[in-house]
C-alpha cells in the first residue's frame, strides 16, 4: 500500500464544467420582540440555572 493518495481522478476534473452558483449569506437575527418574549418567560433559580417558565412561539 501507498502512503500517497491516489490523485488520477482528481487530475481528470473539469472546472469548466461546473454550475456558477450565486450565494446569499444570511444573518437571521431575533428580533427584539423575540428577545423580549424570551427574557419574560425566563427565571432564574437559587443556584443561578435558567429555568423556563412558560412556552412561547418563534415565528
Amino acid at each position: 500500500m501507498s502512503d500517497k493518495p491516489d490523485l488520477s481522478e482528481v487530475e481528470k476534473f473539469d472546472r469548466s464544467k461546473l454550475k456558477k452558483t450565486n450565494t446569499e449569506e444570511k444573518n437571521t437575527l431575533p428580533s427584539q420582540e423575540t428577545i423580549q418574549q424570551e427574557k419574560e418567560c425566563v427565571q432564574t433559580s437559587s443556584n443561578g440555572d435558567l429555568l423556563p417558565t412558560a412556552n412561547f412561539n418563534i415565528a
